[in-house]
């Protein structure tokens, strides 16, 4: 889903906003899962797992996906957790980032074609 709502809200040539309104709401709705899950546990399967790195990998960017986690004090709290993780600091580096937002865009703008 939230592949989705990156692509319609930073790649696609035209503004479709029922599809951005779409896939940014169900993406959202998809982290109040997620917070809610994670409100009587640490991780999301019972230890620190691959369910969480996965995840993780996803959730991080969602600000360049433009949905906020605002009001999800769970999913907050269990990314900053990973974030405190030596290795996935690390992993954030691999590949290492163009650092700019242009650059980004461009080399993603490569998923939709006209």
């Amino acid at each position: 889903m939230q592949g989705q709502a990156v692509a319609f809200e930073r790649y696609f040539p035209e503004d479709v906003p029922a599809a951005r309104k779409r896939y940014h709401n169900e993406t959202r709705r998809l982290y109040a899962v997620l917070n809610n899950r994670l409100a009587d546990r640490k991780w999301l399967a019972s230890d620190f797992s691959i369910a969480d790195i996965s995840n993780w990998s996803w959730i991080r960017s969602h600000r360049w996906a433009r949905v906020p986690t605002d009001g999800l004090p769970h999913l907050e709290r269990w990314m900053d957790q990973l974030r405190a993780r030596p290795a996935c600091e690390r992993g954030l580096n691999i590949p290492p980032t163009p650092g700019r937002a242009d650059a980004v865009k461009s080399l993603g703008s490569a998923m939709t074609t006209t």
